[in-house]
Order: structure tokens, then sequence, then C-alpha cells
């Protein structure tokens, strides 16, 4: 018999907590505290409000909508007052797609939400700044669709602001005439809109811009053409004028006549006649119109903005440009500074490169033209100097898609996470604020570690910065460095994922990984290291062959496999919906029925209680084990995700469900509603971490709330220590390199010389501005087109092996970039190249310094070598903080 509880009869905990004066003063939901992370997100725009200069408002693809009352300094989440207790919440109402403010009155918003993965939802009003809503209208938007960063969906009247249009996808303009209570729909039907804009000078016509899409609207795929249409009576009725149009529009400030477009985000249009007719207008921007490259490049444009007597646009890496009134040329901005500061310290993301990458709006104040604010990528600028000077404003916004926690049982001070987009984070302080760690990708799908040696970890992610997850990390020192595996033995990764990996709680070295594709020895199934990662065997004997059992994709969390301190093992295939137990014997997987039907979600072993199980079913329930797999019973009757079982504490157990999180202090005989207040409730993902709850989220980065006075209490960890692998005697000389960390020199770092040209022209410099470490990196950039040549300091060979560690980065359209040693013996001949790194340009994530780690013996016959940069293509490469040690070792090899 399962049981759940009211959250009231915990009230003795709450009653402690409210007396408890919190050592972090953090953004607090109720008992839940947001983590400070700092991984922004793709942030859509800016809303001043004209009745009230301090308050502003902004929204997000995937996480919701905020609102800051001090001007942009401090921003608190408004979307959980979506779905108060006893509202169930909904994933696609955190996908915002539009917001306007009254201008009569700061407190009256309208928003639109919406996915096309989801329900239907549409238009919410709110009278009371965001802490209540109600929704007005079901209606068709993609806060995280296609051309989110193009224009805007919501309008109102120039003249008569109870008057406000709102373009949907598939369903046309929708038209209120009470401040969006109710609506009347127009025309423009079958349609994938990215802006519609109010002609201010005849109020009665409205332009609409659409895109040639195709998507998925109430669980029917449509295909949509584009085009740029208008109304003249106001948005009953409207015509098509162009079979290809702007993405988004702007009226000059000064001549109504002048109507801007973004055309194709490649360059600048302008109409002198209502959008009949377009001329191109891009004189004084960069533009490549055949080749614009990415939303990040400097060749695209999505943005418009005015001031009283200006225009603004910028470039998909923050290029910003100025055209005043009268004039036909377009004047570049120079940007002479930026100031990154995150909740009081210095943005993980500072001096990386990417501010303004993917740049998705510009909003200039209308108390102050020269004071602007733009949204990108990652998050909210502004400048009061018109463009010269940036400051960062993202303070209590995290947009952030976790895909794993994981619990230090040693230290309830250490979390570590895995997301998408930034990568490996670690706490050490019970999850109040995380830091990103060197050495591991952008994506990081799954964390594992062994209580018997808690500071070796495992991770999985993907090899080549891409939303994938198909190389195994390893790290020995608490996730602070980490290495990539050989993985030797398994499947060409390239083709394949492996979105699961886990430890024997008993075995540090024991590692299982699921790998997906056609279940075969050499192919897909599950994998069995038993050197710490290095060396992979075949262990997916029994499960069913000639069909892939587990998934590809990198969006979908929970463990797939589970290990109990007993011994006993499991695996789940979701796409299956079956449940297979090692029988230890015979080294064979045999099916079980556990007695329920639905997605099978998570397994994970309870890692006090041998034997026990938990599989958490979507649709169906909760599901324990007692008997190491053999046999199940349900423990909780609604939709399950993630389960966490404490690593610390017997008989803790957490599960995300379809509107919250749950939690368990007998084993899951029992369970208890935890706070509503959380703003971001749909499949959490869950841990603890001492005394502290935590969960993840899929938009909001995670959460932690304090379950007893301890856990309310600030928390260390202890510091860490490395996790080596027994190693044999030192191996002796390391070679030496001229200044490897590339502080000293001026145009260029001492020790590296002239780049060695094979055809096109290369920089060599010492830069000051991109760098891993403090004060410097070495760059080598093509000029004027592509090149091919190499940068290179010349070092004596040492016949002992040693460890080669440093960071490369890199952008544009490389053909190819490595590191590596050159080996040359006595007679000057080349006899063998060893490469270090890959350097691939990164064009969704440009900003993240990629480390390398190699372990080194050099030939017998080396006499001289290089120590090489080489760059092919067009573009540029940085090297920095190059290390040389003793091979640290990382395997039972």
């Amino acid at each position: 018999m399962y049981h759940i509880k009211n959250y009231l009869l915990f009230a003795f905990i709450l009653a402690i907590l409210q007396t408890t004066t919190y050592a972090a003063p953090a953004t607090t939901y109720g008992p839940w505290h947001s983590c400070k992370i700092g991984g922004g997100g793709y942030i859509q725009n800016v809303v001043t409000c004209p009745t009230n200069p301090n308050r502003l408002y902004t929204y997000v693809d995937v996480g919701g909508v905020f609102r800051s009352d001090d001007k942009g300094q401090n921003w608190r989440m408004l979307h959980g007052n979506l779905h108060p207790a006893g509202v169930k919440a909904q994933a696609a109402n955190y996908e915002v797609r539009g917001l306007i403010v009254d201008p009569r009155d700061d407190k009256k918003v309208i928003m639109a939400t919406g996915s096309q993965w989801g329900a239907t939802e549409g238009i919410y009003i709110s009278n009371d700044a965001g802490q209540s809503w109600r929704k007005t209208l079901t209606a068709s938007f993609w806060g995280n669709g296609s051309h989110r960063w193009s224009g805007f969906l919501l309008q109102r009247h120039p003249t008569n602001p109870d008057v406000v249009v709102a373009a949907t996808i598939e369903g046309g303009v929708w038209r209120s005439a009470d401040n969006g209570i109710t609506w009347q729909q127009g025309g423009a039907t079958g349609l994938f809109p990215t802006d519609i804009h109010f002609d201010r000078a005849n109020p009665n016509r409205l332009w609409l811009c659409a895109a040639t899409e195709k998507g998925w609207v109430n669980n029917k795929e449509h295909t949509w053409q584009g085009g740029f249409f208008r109304s003249d009576d106001g948005g009953t009725t409207w015509q098509k004028v162009g079979e290809e149009g702007p993405y988004e529009v702007l009226q000059d400030p000064v001549d109504a006549g002048r109507l801007y477009g973004t055309w194709k985000e490649t360059e600048i249009r302008l109409s002198r006649d209502g959008g009949n007719t377009w001329q191109s207008f891009s004189d004084g921007l960069a533009t490549k119109p055949q080749d614009p490259g990415d939303s990040a490049s400097d060749y695209r444009y999505s943005a418009l903005a005015a001031g009283p007597n200006f225009v603004l646009t910028a470039s998909g890496r923050g290029t910003f440009y100025r055209l005043n009134a009268g004039e036909t040329h377009w004047q570049k901005i120079e940007r002479q500074g930026v100031e990154e500061i995150y909740e009081g310290e210095e943005w993980f993301r500072h001096k990386t490169g990417g501010m303004g990458w993917a740049l998705g709006s510009i909003t200039v104040d209308p108390r102050n033209p020269n004071h602007w604010f733009f949204t990108d990528w990652f998050a909210i600028y502004q400048t009061f100097d018109a463009g010269q000077h940036w400051q960062l404003l993202i303070n209590g916004i995290e947009v952030t898609v976790l895909h794993c926690l994981t619990q230090d049982p040693s230290d309830p001070a250490v979390v570590h996470l895995g997301m998408a987009d930034n990568g490996y984070f670690h706490s050490e302080n019970g999850g109040e604020r995380f830091y990103l760690a060197d050495g591991i990708s952008n994506n990081v799908k799954s964390i594992s570690l062994s209580p018997k040696l808690p500071n070796r970890l495992y991770a999985t992610g993907p090899r080549t910065w891409e939303w994938e997850a198909n190389q195994v990390f390893v790290s020995i020192d608490r996730g602070q460095h980490w290495v990539r595996s050989p993985m030797e033995g398994l499947p060409d990764m390239t083709k394949r994922q492996c979105n699961t990996i886990i430890v024997d709680p008993q075995s540090p070295y024991a590692v299982y990984l699921g790998v997906s594709g056609n279940v075969a020895a050499g192919a897909g199934g599950i994998y069995k290291s038993v050197d710490g990662g290095k060396k992979w065997n075949w262990f997916g004997a029994g499960l069913p062959t000639g069909d892939h059992f587990y998934r590809e994709s990198i969006w979908d969390e929970g463990p797939e496999i589970a290990v109990s301190s007993s011994g006993a093992i499991l695996t789940i295939s979701r796409d299956r919906s079956e449940l297979y137990r090692l029988d230890t014997p015979t080294a064979t997987w045999n099916k079980v029925d556990p007695g329920g039907r639905g997605v099978f979600y998570s397994v994970v072993a309870d890692p006090l209680t041998p034997d026990r199980f938990f599989l958490s079913l979507r649709g169906t329930g909760l599901f324990r084990s007692d008997s190491g797999g053999r046999t199940w019973k349900k423990v909780y009757a609604q939709s399950t995700s993630h389960v966490a079982c404490d690593a610390a504490v017997k008989g803790r157990v957490a599960v995300g469900t379809e509107d919250g999180v749950i939690m368990s202090t007998d084993g899951g005989n029992t369970w208890v509603e935890m706070d509503k207040r959380l703003p971001y409730r749909v499949g959490n993902i869950v841990a603890f971490a001492g005394n502290r709850l935590m969960a993840g989220t899929g938009g909001n980065g995670a959460f932690w709330m304090p379950l007893n006075a301890v856990g309310a209490q600030s928390i260390q960890a202890r510091p860490a220590t490395v996790a080596t692998v027994p190693t044999g005697p030192t191996n002796g000389a390391m070679p030496q390199l001229v200044n490897p960390d590339m502080s000293a020199g001026t145009a260029r770092p001492t020790g590296w010389g002239n780049p060695w040209i094979g055809n096109g022209q290369l920089k060599v410099m010492r830069d000051t501005e991109i760098y891993k470490d403090a004060p410097a990196s070495l760059s080598l950039a093509t000029q004027n087109g592509p090149a091919y040549g190499t940068v290179s300091q010349n070092f004596a060979p040492v016949k002992a092996p040693f460890q080669i560690s440093g960071f490369t980065k890199g952008t544009g359209k490389l053909a190819e970039s490595q590191v590596a040693i050159q080996v040359f013996d006595a007679a000057g001949k080349q006899v063998g190249w060893i490469t270090l790194a890959n350097v691939t340009a990164t064009p969704r994530d440009a900003t993240s310094w990629q480390p390398f780690s190699q372990r080194v013996e050099l030939p017998a016959e080396a006499a001289s070598c290089n120590l090489v940069l080489t760059l092919k293509g067009e573009g540029q490469v940085w090297l920095d903080e190059i290390i040389l040690s003793e091979p640290m070792r990382y395997f039972l090899d």
C-alpha cells in the first residue's frame, strides 16, 4: 500500500526554517533557493515600463518570464505563478514567445507561451506584475521554435493601448479591444508569423512577416509558406504584398514612411511604399549574402530598434551599427569595454569572446537614448554610453537545461551537475553556487561515482561539442579536471551514443556503459570496463539482438543502468519499455516484468539497502524491488520521472513527477509532496546534498531546499584530494619549454617564432584579450582569406614518457587545426607526428576552451622536437596554459 501525505504534516520543518537566517542571499521561492550557476539562456527581449523606470521584464525561450524591480540588477522568476498549488504545471508554459506591458500600468502584463511539442497554450494576462496569471486565449506559439529571435508577436495599438494584436501560428491574427481579456480572430490564418507591427501614422494598417517553416500544431504536421502581408482594416483582412519578405520590420522614428526590414537575416532593406517594394540598405554593414554563416556570425542581422532620432542593428556577434536620421550609411560602433560580473564574481564566460552571440533583440530606453539593452544566446547586457561600454545583467536569471545531478555521499557540500550547452559544473557549498570545471565538453549527460572512491568520477558527453553523448570522461580530483578515455574496445562512437555511465558502488574501477545501436557484440548494448574506463568489453548477452536497446537522443534524462551494493545489476530500454536483470553466474541478461506499463524512465539502486531498486514509469507510477530486481511492487501511483536515493541517509528517496517533487523518508512506503512554489516543476531531476534536496530543471538550472535546520546552515566542502591510481618510480627529466603559459612577450609570446606559411597570410600574436588564464594566450589567425601554416617552438627530446596538457579554442571555417609534436631524427628527417589535440571551430559555442592532456613517449631516434600549432582554412585558433608533468595514471593499465 502506498501513501502520500499532505505537506502540512511537515510543518515542523517549515517552522524551523522560517526562524533560520540563511547564510547566502539567494533568490528564494518559498523554501526553494535558485542555485547560482550563471548559465544564462537564450533571452528574447527586455521590456521597459513607461510608468515605472525601475521595473523591467524579460522572457526566455525555455526558461519562462522574469521581472526586475531595480533596473535589471536583479531578476525574479514569475512563471511559477502560472501554476500555483493545485494547478498542474505545463512544460509548454516555460517557453515564452512574447510579452508586452500596459504603458499606463506596469503591473498589467500580457504574455504568449507555447511549444510545438506540448499541449497548445496561448495568451496569459496578469494584473499584479506577474504574481498571478489568467489564461484568456488558447492559441499556438513556439517559445523555443524557429525564428524565436525574430520580431514580436504581441503588439499594442500606438494610440489606444486597450487594443492588442497577437500573431499566432496557424491560427492567424487575433485582436483584443479590452487589454487582452477577450479576443476576436482576424485573418492571416495558415501562417508561421515572425513579426507583427502597427503603422504609427495609420494604426488601421498592420504589417505581418511570415517564414517558410514546417512543424506541429495540435498533433498535426503543417507546412507554412512565408511572405509579407499587410492589413488596412486593423487586422481583419490581409493581403499578401510579397512572396518574400523580412523577418522583422521597424518604422523610422522620424520618417514613418521609411520601413526597415531584416532580410533573410543577411542584410537590411528599406521600403518607402508601405512594404510593396524593397531596396538594399546595408551600406556600412559587414555582409556576405551568399555565405552569411550561422546565427552567431558577424554577417547575420536579426534585430532592429529605434531611439528618438536613430535606428540600431547588430550582428550575430554583437557588432553594433547606428543609422542617424536622414542618413544612408550605417556607422559601426566600436566597443570599448565589457564588465561581466555575475552574483558578485567574474562570470565564467568572461573574456571568452562570446558576448553578443546570436544577438536576438535590442531595446532603447525611452527615457535615455544612450541607454540600451541587448539579449543574446546567454545573457542581457546594458550600455549607458550608446554602445561603447557594456555591463552584464543576469543576476537571478538561470536558464540552463540540466541532464544530471550527482551526490557525493562523502561530503554533503559537494554536488556534481551536468547540463546542456555549458557542460560540467560542481558545487562545494551544498548547491548554493556552481563553478565550471576544466577538461570536459559542453553537454554532460551522465555523471557517476563510487562511495568507495568518491573523488574519482565518470561522465559522458560529446566528443566534438555537439548535442550528443559519445565520449567517456574521467576525473580523479573530484571534477576539477577531466581527461578523455581512449575507449578501447567500444564500437565507432561517431555513429553511436552513450547516455548512461554507472560505476559499481563496491568497485570504483568497474564501470558500465550503455551504447546505442542494434544490440550485438562489437555494436550496441551494454559494455563493462574493469580498469577504470580505458578498455571495454561487450556485456550484452541476453539482451534482444537485431534491434536497438538504448536511446540515442541526449535529451532523454534518467539512468538506464543500476548496480546494487549486493552486486545485482538491472538495465532498462525506454523505447522497448523493457527491464532486464543480469544473471551473475551466467553473465546473461533476463527479461523481468515489473508489473507496470508505460515509458520506462529511469532505474536506480538504493546504495544503503542492498538489493533495493526503484523503477520510474512515466504515465504509470513508481515501482520498488527488494529482491535484487526479481519481484516488484508499485509504491506510487502517478507518473514519475527521475529518482534519487540518498547515499548518506538510509530510507530517503526523492522523485520528480509531472507536477513537482515528492520525497520519502521510509524507503518509499509513504510520500510527501514538496513545496509547490518551485518555479519549474515538470520532470525534475533530483539529488541530495547532505540535508538539502536538489531539484534540477529543463530550463531554470537547479534549486535547493533545506530539509531541516542543519540543511539551512552554510556548508563548505573539504579540500579535494587526488584519487590517484598507484604509480611506479618517477620517469626523470621533463622536456623544457619556454614561456608555456604565454606570460612573457609583447606582440607575440616569447619562445614562439615566425609562422611557417604554406599559402595565404597568417599572423602570430600574444592575445591579451582572449586567454584561458591571465595574462595572455598564443593566437594564430588567417589574414585576408584562407591560409595554411604553423607556429612552433623547438625543444630537446627526453627518453622517458611525459604528460602534456593545455587548452585550445578555435573560430571560423577551419579545415584542420592541430596541436602536435613534430619529431626529427639526427639527420633532420621527420620521424614522427604526435597529435595532441584537434582544434575544432565551434559555431554554437566557440566561447569554450577545449582542454587536452596526453601521455607522450617519443620515438627512440628522436633528436629534436617541435611543439606545433597548425591552422588550415580561415579563422583563428588559440593555445594556452601548456603544462608538462610526470604522466598521471587514470586507469588500471
